[in-house]
């Protein structure tokens, strides 16, 4: 159980939110998948409390399979549940800072999963595979050139990564800053491919769907640090979804 962040008001009107985290299981290099290790630091559940909400984080019982068939199974059936106001997907990245993703793309997933497959489950092209990887993760890969969809997240990133800048870091790392940058480009892999399904999965409903990429564990950050990250970083999300959702109720 991480720690709990502490309620100092007495209001007992705060809004109750609910919060639902994924990390991803194995693959290639990654034995142990640190955005996994991170959230499942949060299991069963975590509360965290602000002035005004009371979060609960509610993390997926296991990591999820990286798999586009997985995916396409799993994601629709977490979106028909009605009592999660929030999804954050994490996943992890190259070496380096955090990453906010802001897009995801309809096409151009080449590269195969733990299976060997592409989503419809075709056999991946080698030759396509080859021509878009940039490492293990594949953070980077090919531009957007097939004319696909391209599903964009409404929240404002500037106002997570102040909100993010303005809360400190953990104790344990008094030499490092961390460093949030929003991007993108997820990778067309299986990172923007849950991304991409959510936010499809949310198009219609107010609820808020966010991906983070995480850093391999100690390059340049921890477990731990990531799991104090991760408390601020959810109140930051729940904040601005907030924000949107009230300014987005008074313009109609």
């Amino acid at each position: 159980m991480p720690p709990i962040i502490p309620d100092t008001t007495s209001d007992v009107s705060k809004k109750p939110i609910t919060v639902y985290l994924t990390g991803f299981g194995p693959f290639r290099s990654f034995t142990e998948n640190p955005s996994w290790q991170i959230v499942s630091s949060f299991l069963p559940s975590a509360s965290v409390s602000t002035d005004i909400y009371d979060i609960t984080i509610i993390p997926h019982p296991a990591p999820v399979r990286v798999a586009y068939e997985t995916i396409d199974t799993l994601i629709p059936s977490l979106h028909a549940e009605k009592k999660f106001d929030y999804i954050l997907h994490i996943g992890v990245a190259v070496p380096g800072d955090y990453e906010i993703e802001t897009v995801a793309h309809e096409k151009g997933y080449v590269k195969g999963d733990i299976d060997g497959l592409i989503p419809g489950g075709k056999k991946a092209d080698s030759e396509k595979e080859k021509k878009n990887e940039t490492g293990d993760t594949g953070k980077r890969a090919i531009e957007d050139t097939d004319g696909g969809q391209v599903y964009k997240t409404e929240l404002d990133i500037e106002r997570i990564i102040g909100m993010m800048d303005a809360c400190g870091i953990p104790e344990e790392t008094p030499e490092k800053q961390l460093v949030f940058k929003e991007s993108t480009n997820a990778g067309r892999y299986l990172c923007e491919y849950i991304y991409r399904t959510s936010l499809r999965c949310a198009e219609h409903s107010s609820r808020r769907v966010l991906f983070l990429h995480v850093p391999p564990e100690d390059d340049p950050y921890s477990i731990k640090t990531g799991v104090g990250m991760l408390e601020k970083f959810i109140i930051a999300f729940v904040t601005e979804g907030e924000r949107l959702r009230r300014k987005q109720e008074k313009e109609l």
